[in-house]
């Protein structure tokens, strides 16, 4: 136990994202990205937060201890501007985000239909930037849309691909897909 806490506790290069996808539903994503954001802000004892990309209704922040403050990543959009000035305060930005007990930070996505739907790789790239301008470690979680503006982002941005699944046949199947494309 010792060494592992050693291991997660050593200096990383420098700020990390990690992706947590799978495109087969009831693999697990939510779950295992709520769990390391919580592991990450305990044991490296630093901010962690876990953003839901999920392009429609996405169920972190509504899985998450607390569900409070209310905001998602499309009110984080609307106050870019603000929140990206050099004197914004990092208080402003932790407004949006919903603190767990554990420490870690949730940005919820939308729970209104369309409006993860329209999101850009721009809009993610945004919201990613603000968030690692003042936290070390970024969890996003995916839908299960492989096509989608979304998934493609946090894939291709992420420094680490986390893909959770259960031992059955669909679920490997599925995932080898994916780690094909």
């Amino acid at each position: 136990h010792r060494s592992a806490l050693s291991e997660i506790r050593s200096s990383f290069p420098a700020h990390r994202t990690v992706c947590v996808a799978n495109p087969k539903g009831g693999a697990g994503k939510t779950p295992a990205a709520m769990l390391l954001a919580e592991i990450l802000a305990t044991d490296r004892r630093e901010a962690s937060v876990a953003a839901d990309l999920n392009p429609l209704r996405g169920t972190l922040g509504i899985r998450a201890g607390k569900q409070h403050p209310p905001y998602t990543i499309i009110d984080v959009l609307q106050n870019q501007e603000r929140l990206r000035r050099p004197e914004s305060p990092i208080g402003d930005l932790a407004g949006f985000l919903r603190r767990q007990e554990s420490g870690a930070l949730v940005l919820a996505s939308s729970e209104h239909g369309g409006e993860m739907q329209s999101l850009t790789t721009e809009h993610c790239r945004d919201v990613r930037d603000l968030l690692m301008a003042r936290y070390a470690s970024l969890v996003f979680d995916t839908g299960n849309n492989e096509a989608d503006a979304t998934w493609q982002f946090a894939t291709t941005a992420a420094d680490v691909l986390l893909v959770p699944m259960r031992a059955s046949r669909d679920h490997l199947w599925v995932a080898a897909r994916m780690m094909d494309g």
